[in-house]
């Protein structure tokens, strides 16, 4: 199948939901993992540049983007989890 057709099948079972809560997911897994895509490509320049603190920068900015896009929930809860703790609730 082409790539169009995939997006618009998905797009279209998320649509179908009542609370769209299925076009929230479809969002965060095309836009998300095109946007950490384009940061691991940018890590990757970096890493053929030789520029380490660069690339690892990079890197980690691309895990934490694909965290947040691949498990949303568990990152906010793991978020939660973290602040809960700072303010020793």
């Amino acid at each position: 199948m082409h790539l169009p057709t995939l997006l618009a099948d998905g797009l279209q079972a998320a649509v179908g939901d009542d609370n769209f809560a299925g076009l929230k997911t479809w969002v965060l897994a095309i836009v998300g993992n095109l946007f950490a895509a384009g940061i691991a490509i940018f890590a990757l320049a970096y890493l053929a540049q030789r520029e380490f603190a660069r690339f690892f920068g990079f890197a980690a900015l691309a895990v934490v983007i694909g965290f947040f896009c691949i498990t949303p929930d568990t990152a906010i809860a793991f978020i939660q989890t973290l602040i809960n703790k700072a303010g020793g609730a």
